[in-house]
């Protein structure tokens, strides 16, 4: 079960900070956030065990933070140059680089 919720969890942190479309966040909901400066900062394993967040999202869930002074830096850096400026907290980070590429 640990290494279930090892890989699920890398894989969802890769894919929301690295996974894109022309420099975009491929995930409709991190792009919104992103384009508002919004960082990253956690991915929690068995957020939502309802059927419904089991199937949309094996019951992952994460949180986005507005740090007011930084929001509009973030959003520019983001609307700039794209996921290479993607905030998001090393501990996200770390998941992300841990599960390996996408190529």
């Amino acid at each position: 079960a640990d290494a279930v919720r090892r890989s699920l969890v890398g894989l969802c942190a890769r894919y929301l900070c690295r996974a894109t479309q022309r420099q975009r966040a491929l995930d409709p909901v991190a792009g919104f956030h992103m384009r508002n400066g919004a960082a990253l900062i956690a991915i929690h394993w068995a957020a939502n065990p309802s059927s419904y967040g089991l199937e949309e999202s094996a019951s992952i869930m994460v949180n986005y933070h507005y740090d007011m002074p930084e929001v509009e830096a973030r959003h520019s850096a983001y609307v700039a140059k794209g996921v290479t400026e993607l905030a998001a907290s090393p501990e996200v980070w770390r998941l992300a680089h841990a599960s390996g590429s996408l190529t």
